[in-house]
């Protein structure tokens, strides 16, 4: 694959990022600043370039639309794709500020001037070119792939929240069910003295046994509810998850 890209003085910094970028993706990138060789003829040279590209970007910083070298490339492009249909346009904007040119007004630029979205439009414009649909087309295909990855990401980050959560579920029955055990049997132990040597022995039997069995309903009781309190967390946070995800792919 090979793109044009045209730019003045004042975005050849980014062009070179943006080359840099491309060439790393196995795209071909052609400028008029660096394969023109001395004694060529640059007309020629450039109107060969721009028809035998499958992608034209212009990149529009703020003395752009003053250049005559970059309104002439930008026209060039604008004819070769009215004969090849197949060629792409994607403006590339610089600055905030900048000044469209009149003939690229009705076509949507890839903002470059947010430095922070920089590595996102990056991303875009390397996938727009790739693709052999058509701009719009594949611009809803690179929107819904990132609401998947969005989506992947949302449950990799909700299997972590389970694990963790049955982790601290986990420690928390342990530590509970053992301080119970030692609740149970040092109270059941007291009973059993106390009615040993204080009622010396008139109490039947059977009512110790009554005891012991109604402190162990009570201790599975409680792990019962405590089992139950815990694992509404993890389902709520799914249930969460859920919800959000199926809201970012409508």
């Amino acid at each position: 694959m090979k793109v044009y890209l045209s730019y003045t003085n004042e975005g050849e910094y980014l062009a070179q990022l943006i080359r840099k970028e491309l060439e790393n993706q196995n795209i071909q990138v052609w400028s008029s600043r660096e394969n023109i060789i001395p004694g060529e003829a640059w007309i020629n040279s450039i109107l060969h370039a721009i028809e035998s590209s499958d992608a034209f970007l212009p990149i529009i910083s703020k003395n752009s639309y003053s250049s005559s070298g970059s309104n002439s490339e930008i026209s060039l492009a604008l004819s070769s794709q009215r004969i090849s249909k197949t060629q792409k346009i994607i403006p590339i904007l610089a600055e905030k500020n900048a000044e469209i040119p009149f003939f690229l007004r009705d076509i949507q630029y890839a903002d470059f001037s947010n430095k922070d979205l920089f590595n996102e439009q990056l991303t875009k414009l390397v996938y727009l070119l790739k693709s052999e649909r058509s701009i719009k087309e594949a611009d809803q295909e690179f929107q819904l792939q990132n609401k998947i990855n969005y989506l992947k990401a949302d449950m990799e980050a909700l299997e972590t929240q389970i694990l963790e959560n049955e982790r601290k579920r986990f420690r928390y029955i342990t530590r509970i069910t053992a301080f119970l055990s030692s609740f149970v049997i040092t109270l059941t132990a007291m009973f059993a003295i106390w009615s040993i040597v204080n009622v010396q022995g008139k109490w039947p039997i059977y009512i110790l046994v009554i005891f012991v069995v109604i402190v162990l309903v009570l201790f599975i009781i409680i792990i019962i509810l405590l089992q139950r309190s815990l694992k509404k967390k993890p389902r709520e946070y799914i249930e969460s998850i859920k919800d959000k995800n199926h809201e970012n792919l409508l």
